[in-house]
């Protein structure tokens, strides 16, 4: 305790900053705290008797305009002066403050920092049941870390990515849902732009597979590959990203999923490192499931590499077209078999897939209905 005294708020400014902080006030006194960070006597990084500064009472009320507030001000996102080492990363994760953790991730916090139990942030939250948390973190990958290919490199003459893509990038490396359906929409709306200069789009994510990879970070180099790939699978096959889509949305009578299962097992076979242990683990499941051994699929070998050992929640429907899990997921009235997140992916499955021909012959052998207001129509994917 002696060795952190002198951090230990002493005047009644940084008390009162560490209260306002600590505080769930409703609404919240932007203007009072706004008013305290102005002063240039109080330290931003006070802490109280337990070795909490202002910013960790903020990031596990969940309070993120006061953690942005606080950054702003200079405030430390790796300070670990609490009694066990916690971190404000790590108080945000055990109370699934999901935008508090990106906002802290974003500002620099450290997720390889460990408490006194030896446990980051993101074990943390896998432990305490903050699997969004969690999985924000392992997908995490820094602005920054992309931004240097907007200058030349090497022998390179020129940026290998125009600087305009790199945030439009950044953001589809960090989402947390790596279903190929789910990127490919993303590619067809709102990152079109990234098909438009997909050789460079492609190399980016390449490079940076290898540097995670000598860097140690197995499973992001897997992710880098794996986004590359299906960039790649777009601009290759003939009907473009709809064609893909056909491949991966297209169903067996019995269920199976044979396009989907072949454009997984082929992207983790294209991986340059096979013989890395992640990889090399996978390929080895995978041939136990053709043994008949009961292995699940290759996507969701992929979901429990990328994210952490699950792919969804388990008191949530999954949507059958984007893999999404939801709460408010639908199941289809006719087959009563598979469910949708929204109308949208019940279209797609239709009009790309093969739901249309399948629910018939499926409804006919359903004779389970469901409540009034559980299902979406199945009709409406037919306008």
């Amino acid at each position: 305790m002696a060795g952190i005294q002198k951090y230990i708020a002493a005047s009644d400014d940084e008390k009162q900053l560490l209260a306002l902080c600590a505080n769930d006030l409703k609404p919240f006194p932007r203007s009072e705290l706004s008013a305290l960070l102005a002063k240039p006597q109080v330290r931003v990084d006070a802490i109280d008797r337990d070795g909490m500064s202002a910013l960790m009472h903020a990031a596990f009320k969940g309070n993120v305009e006061a953690c942005e507030m606080l950054i702003a001000r200079g405030a430390d996102v790796n300070c670990n002066l609490q009694t066990d080492c916690y971190t404000a990363l790590m108080f945000a994760t055990v109370a699934g403050h999901v935008d508090v953790v990106k906002v802290l991730l974003a500002a620099g916090a450290r997720t390889s920092a460990v408490n006194n139990f030896g446990k980051t942030a993101a074990e943390l939250g896998a432990f305490l049941g903050q699997h969004t948390c969690a999985q924000v973190i392992k997908n995490f990958f820094s602005l920054s870390d992309l931004e240097v290919y907007t200058v030349p490199q090497g022998v390179d003459q020129k940026p290998i990515i125009s600087p305009s893509l790199v945030p439009l990038l950044h953001s589809l490396v960090i989402f947390v849902e790596i279903h190929p359906v789910w990127i490919i929409q993303k590619l067809r709306t709102s990152h079109n732009l990234l098909l438009s200069d997909w050789h460079a789009v492609t190399r980016v994510l390449s490079l940076v597979s290898e540097k995670l990879l000598r860097e140690g970070q197995e499973v992001l180099s897997l992710k880098m590959h794996y986004l590359a790939y299906v960039i790649r699978r777009c601009q290759d096959n003939t009907g473009g990203p709809e064609g893909v889509l056909k491949i991966l949305l297209t169903v067996e009578a019995d269920g199976q999923e044979n396009g989907m299962e072949k454009f997984m097992v082929e992207c983790l076979m294209d991986y340059p490192h096979a013989s890395s242990p992640l990889v090399s683990q996978m390929i080895a499941s995978l041939r136990k499931g053709r043994e008949g051994l009961g292995v699940p699929s290759a996507l969701s070998l992929f979901c429990r590499a990328i994210s952490g050992g699950r792919s969804a929640e388990e008191d949530v429907a999954v949507c059958n077209t984007c893999g999404v899990s939801s709460s408010t997921a639908k199941r289809c009235t006719g087959c009563k078999k598979v469910w949708y997140c929204d109308v949208e992916c019940q279209k797609l499955s239709w009009s790309l897939g093969n739901h249309r021909h399948l629910c018939k012959k499926w409804s006919a052998a359903t004779s389970k209905k469901q409540p009034a207001g559980d299902d979406v129509t199945s009709t409406s994917a037919k306008r």
